[in-house]
């Protein structure tokens, strides 16, 4: 690729490596906040703005938005990964989506009349932009990462925490909903809202029981739950616990692995690139030939941060890297598969002295 576009594309996926970097990532979130504000604003009964200057700005806006993605596709090193990353997708709708209602609705809105009429297009559009406009923030904050990887963790334990509350409703329902006379609770699905209401500490009072057998019910159930919810609770926040002190050696897998998948390549093609820099042949990778590896691949641009990917992914410290250690780290799902067999005989043939040993 031109220099020209590796240096685009390493200033526009880290800003910081650049000393104007900062600057730049002020701008485009203060586009972005300003782009979602406006359109709310927009829905009060006195709009802040014109239909004409809010058309201008949002032109403006969107005229930001479109150069950025259009130089992020001119200048990747993969056209495939580029239009299957979430980022990316985010990143289009914000700039299609506007251009398409406005092509169909014209470029200066009126949002009162809109309203007036029920052109229920350009109302929607008014409604969920500012959610979509929102999403673009998500590829400045890494550390969304560890939350979806905290939730990840613990959404093992929370199918059968979910089955046993839903159990303890139903059951509190049945009771309510017998304790209670019809003009009270007309049905049990009356019964089972009001036991979600109590369960969720939300006590809207819509729906509350008027006989001492149906208090007594709500009230075994308002301790219970309380006791209940703490399970789950204490699971996700032990699960964030765990993320958020790794978050260090997270993130940096995380940052590798994206650029990793943003240049096009796979876990295939790890054994066969660790061969390709392997300058001296000695099956192992010296920092200087991993700083090298991830330049040239375009994965990485900072030797600071070369350095502690190196040292993450080196696990048993000897100060090299082989492909294992590699996939290992960033395709711990891919490992087994590709390396399966070898460890296998690893295994077998660590199993074997032994046993000589215990022979001897």
């Amino acid at each position: 690729r031109m220099q020209l576009a590796i240096q685009i594309w390493a200033f526009l996926e880290d800003p910081d490596l650049f000393g104007y970097g900062r600057c730049y990532l002020n701008i485009m979130v203060g586009a972005i906040v300003l782009s979602a504000m406006l359109p709310i604003m927009q829905t009060t009964e006195v709009p802040l703005l014109d239909p004409v200057t809010y058309g201008i700005f949002e032109i403006l806006l969107e005229s930001i938005f479109t150069v950025e993605v259009v130089l992020r596709l001119c200048s990747t090193p993969s056209f495939r990964t580029f239009f299957v990353n979430a980022y990316n997708i985010v990143d289009i709708a914000a700039v299609v989506v506007p251009l398409c209602v406005k092509i169909s609705a014209g470029f200066f809105l009126d949002v009162k009349q809109a309203e007036a009429n029920l052109d229920y297009l350009v109302m929607t559009f008014i409604t969920m932009m500012p959610v979509v406009r929102m999403l673009k923030l998500l590829r400045r904050f890494d550390t969304s990462h560890l939350i979806m990887k905290a939730i990840n963790e613990a959404l093992a334990a929370l199918p059968v925490l979910l089955y046993n509350l839903t159990v303890l409703v139903l059951f509190f329902s049945s009771l309510l909903y017998l304790a209670e006379s019809r003009d009270d609770i007309p049905s049990l699905a009356t019964a089972v809202w009001c036991c979600v209401v109590t369960v969720g500490t939300v006590g809207y009072g819509d729906v509350v029981p008027k006989s001492t057998p149906g208090t007594l019910t709500i009230a075994s159930l308002i301790v219970l739950s309380a006791l209940y919810m703490a399970i789950p609770i204490g699971i996700v926040g032990y699960a964030f616990q765990s993320v958020w002190e790794r978050r260090d050696q997270l993130l940096l897998i995380h940052r590798t692995f994206t650029r990793f998948q943003a240049s096009g390549y796979t876990v295939r093609d790890i054994p066969g690139i660790f061969l390709a820099f392997d300058t001296n042949n000695d099956g192992v990778l010296s920092l200087n030939e991993f700083t090298e590896m991830m330049c040239h691949l375009e994965i990485a641009f900072d030797k600071k941060r070369i350095t502690d990917v190196f040292q993450t992914f080196d696990e048993n410290n000897d100060g090299v890297l082989d492909d294992k250690e590699f996939v290992k780290a960033m395709f711990p799902w891919a490992f087994a598969e590709m390396y399966g067999d070898l460890t296998e005989e690893s295994d077998e043939s660590g199993a074997d002295g032994e046993s000589e040993t215990i022979q001897e």
